[in-house]
């Protein structure tokens, strides 16, 4: 990593966001120099039997069409069914289960907590592939045992011819610009609507860390959604002002315009749309898991609790974003909204900025009575757990 702690290698941060980000890939060798990895092929299989969690199989052979796909949970005999190369696993939103991949997000923090979508982890025995593809939404890919030939191709978009008949969205066209055999350590970095193709060298895992990149119509249509929630029955169209027409079958510009000033003095509500848009973009995408804790009984002991160890760590795969309005902060935490005050500035920063929080400087922030509560709060809901 380079010096900001950040799974760029030696190019900074602002140089990837102002040179790349969104622009073209770029293949970061030994970005993640002392990379460990976290999770073997037996733990993702086991975990792909689970019922909690989402998985796919992805297989190629010669029959038609070339690639299939199937949805777990799997068995145990299904993977004893398989032959020796030519398939790939999928396990999506693994950081939800090991704190070793749930930490690989802090790689990436140069990028806003509310932009991250998930870590997926793949593994493929040699010659395991999804295919060439795109996708809609930015991703880092990084290799974790194993080697894998990857090339990068053509920008795709809604008209690029897919492989018809099949489950998956298989380019019928690819056309290489650019090719590397990645290592541990590795990442690589693919914007969206750029076509890419990895292979297996032997065995492989690669965790793609992806970041949630919503359709206008998601947005427009889920904001919508929120506002009607808080609309009351009586808010109806009112036209005390009405006037005579000349024929009852015009709509008039002046009812036009009516109906132009409900809907924008709704939608123009920048309090609204905050705590609406930091609570949509926190939502967990999958299912949270459930983690038994021992409740604290008052903030006080809290703050003796957090005083006898080194890190408070936040349950993985919780998400955490925070915004300023005019006279409070609003924390977001799983899609949950907490108001703070706004003293509280520093707290939000240090607890937002990484998966595992040094106790030291915490208790230096939580001085106040309203950082003792929002703690003690976030832990009783259980976003957090001592190490």
């Amino acid at each position: 990593m380079n010096n900001d702690g950040y799974a760029l290698g030696a190019i900074s941060a602002k140089q990837f966001l102002a040179d790349y980000w969104q622009k073209k890939p770029l293949l970061i060798k030994q970005a993640l120099p002392d990379f460990i990895n976290p999770l073997s092929p037996e733990e993702i299989a086991g975990l792909a039997c689970e019922d909690f969690a989402e998985s796919r199989l992805i297989t190629e052979s010669s029959a038609s069409p070339k690639w299939q796909l199937k949805h777990g949970p799997f068995a145990e005999a299904d993977f004893l069914a398989l032959p020796d190369a030519d398939w790939t696993l999928h396990v999506q939103g693994i950081e939800r289960f090991f704190p070793d991949v749930y930490a690989l997000l802090d790689g990436f923090r140069f990028i806003p907590n509310w932009r991250v979508d998930d870590i997926m982890v793949s593994y493929s025995p040699d010659k395991g592939t999804a295919g060439p593809h795109f996708d809609q939404y930015d991703v880092f890919l990084m290799q974790g045992l194993g080697k894998k030939h990857w090339r990068v191709g053509q920008h795709c978009d809604a008209d690029s011819a897919l492989l018809p008949g099949c489950d998956l969205s298989i380019l019928t066209d690819f056309e290489t610009q650019d090719e590397w055999i990645v290592e541990p350590g590795d990442v690589l970095y693919i914007p969206p609507g750029i076509a890419h193709y990895g292979v297996a060298v032997g065995d492989s895992i690669t965790y793609s860390v992806g970041f949630r990149a919503p359709s206008h119509g998601d947005l427009l249509g889920e904001f919508s959604h929120y506002l009607t929630d808080s609309l009351q029955e009586d808010q109806r169209y009112s036209d005390p002002d009405l006037t005579l027409q000349n024929n009852p079958g015009e709509i008039s510009p002046s009812a036009l315009a009516k109906v132009q000033k409900i809907l924008t003095d709704t939608l123009n509500d920048p309090a609204k749309l905050a705590r609406w848009f930091g609570e949509y973009m926190t939502e967990p995408k999958q299912q949270e898991v459930g983690y038994e804790f021992e409740a604290i009984q008052t903030p006080a002991q809290l703050i003796e609790e957090l005083a006898q160890v080194e890190t408070l760590c936040w349950v993985e795969g919780c998400r955490c974003a925070w915004f300023a309005q005019q006279d409070s902060l609003d924390l977001f935490v799983n899609g949950k909204r907490y108001s703070c005050d706004l003293s509280l500035k520093k707290l939000l920063q240090l607890i937002s900025e990484s998966t595992r929080i040094n106790t030291s400087k915490l208790l230096k922030l939580i001085d106040s009575e309203d950082g003792k509560q929002l703690m003690f709060d976030l832990f009783n809901d259980g976003y957090f757990y001592f190490d």
